[in-house]
């Protein structure tokens, strides 16, 4: 199973920023192999190693497969000890490339809009590659000949 993830620590000089840090966790699951498919569950949040407390306007964002999940900017209240800022989390579905492969970009970014602190982590997420089916053929036979079968 095709798994990732990836955390970044938040970028800024404000004083809670060195104590939180982004995290995007990506997982293939659910593999449809008759409709080329996948499931990709998601889960994108914000977390404090210590002490902390955000009191601002966020803005949260988040994109899988060129696919934007979120896109908000809100009041939000977290102190900490080991505060937790959901972002985003859920499952889409991805159709593979013909030949069975696929990778997918994703995008995801906390910023404190009033005190210019942010986070942000990219990259292209690599699913498991789903087996296609295989056609065969063979040449005309003839007795006392060799045949050329073919897989594909």
């Amino acid at each position: 199973m095709a798994t990732y993830k990836d955390q970044c620590s938040a970028v800024g000089g404000f004083g809670y920023a060195s104590n939180f840090s982004l995290y995007v966790e990506l997982n293939n699951q659910n593999t449809d192999i008759n409709n080329n498919k996948s499931q990709v569950a998601y889960n994108v949040y914000c977390k404090s190693s210590g002490s902390g407390a955000i009191n601002a306007k966020h803005k949260r964002y988040f994109s899988l497969n060129g696919k934007e999940i979120i896109n908000t900017t809100e009041s939000i209240s977290a102190s900490s000890p080991y505060a937790y800022i959901p972002i985003a989390s859920g499952t889409i579905d991805v159709t593979h490339n013909s030949d069975g492969t696929k990778v997918i970009p994703f995008s995801a970014e906390i910023q404190a809009t009033s005190y210019g602190v942010s986070a942000s982590i990219s990259g292209n997420f690599t699913l498991n590659t789903i087996a296609r089916s295989s056609s065969i053929s063979c040449s005309t036979a003839n007795i006392e000949e060799n045949a050329v079968i073919t897989i594909t």
